[in-house]
């Protein structure tokens, strides 16, 4: 495009980005948007390994490519709008989702987004969703320094190309949904700062570091921030390395922990790759921990009905321990990473934009099958709460050997030492098989020394629990397991159950709480295994 062409499209210069109030309600409906990409390619050369020539923009235009039923269209990101309706953008009662890859990626060459394309079609999703894939790969490749100088402009061209499908061919602003990796989520995350009224969504797929916050400036004016659109999620799966660590969305999600994923090849040999690649004019896969959080977005969740849900919590540790697993009616602790193209069915597993509860960490643990596919249960053991009971379990080092059995009569074996309260211990169960509901239990406390810790279930109410002698066992009152592996809350609780125990064959008591605890025991004999099955309430 020439320059007389170019002066003609540009109708006004929208500010830089950086003159932006994140809050900002300025609508900026019928603005061309093009920054100052002088100042960005400075300001990024200048904290970035290496000094980068001044590019015009213009000689990278990306495209845009429409998929439908019968084909694909690519456009430019100047095209008209008539040009983009004629490719077969639909905006009448669709929402639109466009991908948007990363670093040394373009389409159809990179895996992930045929993935993503091959999916919408078995789904039939592509008649009902427009679907666009966002090519910047003219730009996308070369040293790592001058592709990262390069992401803001790339934003503005896909700003430029939102608010024509916004203002011109009538797309719902708030059904755009901007699904980017690495690079790509701070391209999608530069667009958005430009939108106002804010789009939708954005979601970041490991986001990276360098050059964008690890390292260098962490302003969230030069990187995806929580202010891009009215929900920004973030996956988070590279921390360690090529990721950009800590809260940036407003809903982060660690999977694994964040830092780095189990399986992939990512040590100091790696390390040398990605430094002669951002130095120097190399492309190559950087980081098998980076990447895997496209595999994840890509993976066919619909072959097991799968749905991965993150849990809110203090620290990973404390949700690998068991201590995190419940949520309530509004899903206000946790939080549904999954997305439409993954199901056969996706209206069953979606859920809707949220924007009151931000600023949150989630974490969530992936299986080790081609799906990434691991259901959760949270196992909560709850002894009486004497002080003997809880001044022994730390002492003496307890350790609860637990054989849990399902509806089908499978049966599972762990062992659980995190003592999350002084009369709780929390254990955090995984199965990438079929999710079952656990209906009994036998389990076994086993001291330091290895030996027997004498146990026996919870005391009637009549029984005073300060006259109780230590010798008389440790009491356990129930079990309570809490399926986490869905979405809705009504799912959540018929998968989960509440385990009493048990004499011979016999549930302890007649009468139960609200609660499912156990009253009315008379049972005091003493064992060093205790059987627990389902208890109702009343």
């Amino acid at each position: 495009m020439s320059k007389q062409q170019l002066d003609q499209f540009v109708t006004q210069v929208i500010m830089p980005y950086d003159n932006f109030m994140p809050n900002s309600s300025q609508d900026l409906l019928g603005v061309s948007n093009v920054i100052d990409h002088k100042r960005y390619v400075e300001a990024v050369s200048s904290r970035c390994f290496s000094s980068t020539l001044l590019e015009d923009p213009m000689i990278y235009e990306p495209n845009f490519v429409i998929i439908k039923p019968n084909g694909e269209t690519r456009v430019n990101a100047t095209a008209p709008a008539d040009q983009i309706r004629a490719a077969g953008f639909e905006a009448r009662g669709k929402g639109t989702t466009i991908f948007i890859h990363g670093f040394t990626q373009s389409y159809p060459s990179s895996d992930w987004l045929r993935k993503t394309r091959a999916l919408f079609e078995k789904h039939a999703l592509v008649s009902r969703h427009n679907l666009i894939i966002m090519d910047w790969g003219s730009s996308s490749h070369g040293s790592y320094s001058q592709v990262a100088a390069r992401v803001s402009a790339m934003g503005s061209f896909l700003a430029n190309f939102l608010m024509k499908l916004v203002n011109e061919l009538g797309a719902d602003r708030m059904g755009i949904h901007l699904i980017g990796h690495s690079l790509g989520a701070h391209l999608a995350g530069f667009a958005g700062k430009r939108m106002r009224p804010r789009i939708g969504r954005i979601t970041a797929l490991d986001p990276a570091g360098p050059c964008f916050g690890k390292f260098f400036s962490n302003s969230p004016m030069d990187r995806l921030s929580p202010d891009d659109a009215y929900e920004v999620d973030v996956y988070h799966y590279d921390d360690g390395f090529l990721g950009l660590p800590g809260q940036i969305g407003q809903f982060d999600v660690f999977v694994n922990g964040g830092s780095s994923q189990p399986g992939c090849k990512d040590n100091i040999y790696s390390l040398f790759n990605a430094l002669v690649t951002v130095v120097f004019r190399r492309n190559r896969v950087l980081s098998e921990s980076h990447t895997r959080s496209t595999e994840v977005a890509t993976s066919q969740l619909s072959l097991t009905g799968c749905q991965q849900v993150a849990y809110e919590c203090r620290d990973f540790q404390a949700f690998i321990n068991g201590e995190c697993g419940k949520c309530d009616e509004q899903n206000n602790q946790c939080f549904f990473m999954g997305f439409p193209h993954q199901y056969a069915d996706p209206d069953a597993h979606m859920f809707p934009l949220r924007t009151a509860f931000p600023g949150k960490r989630y974490f969530i643990l992936t299986g080790s099958n081609e799906l990434f596919c691991a259901h959760h249960y949270q196992l909560l053991i709850r002894f009486e709460p004497t002080p003997e009971m809880a001044s022994q379990a730390k002492r003496n080092k307890w350790r609860l050997q637990v054989e849990l059995t399902n509806d089908s009569d499978g049966r599972t074996n762990f062992t659980a030492t995190n003592l999350m309260a002084p009369n709780i211990f929390s254990y955090l169960l995984l199965t990438e098989a079929r999710p079952m509901r656990i209906i009994g239990a036998n389990i076994k406390v086993i001291a330091s020394d290895n030996s027997l810790v004498p146990l026996q279930p919870a005391p009637a109410p009549s029984e005073n629990l300060q006259q109780m002698k230590p010798t008389s066992g440790v009491r356990i009152s129930s079990m309570e397991i809490n399926f986490m592996s869905h979405v809705n809350p009504i799912a959540r609780r018929t998968m989960s159950s509440r385990l009493c125990p048990t004499l011979g064959n016999n549930l302890i008591g007649n009468n139960f709480e609200s609660m499912n605890s156990i009253s009315d025991s008379t049972f005091n004999a003493l064992d060093t295994e205790l059987s627990m099955i389902e208890c109702i309430s009343r």
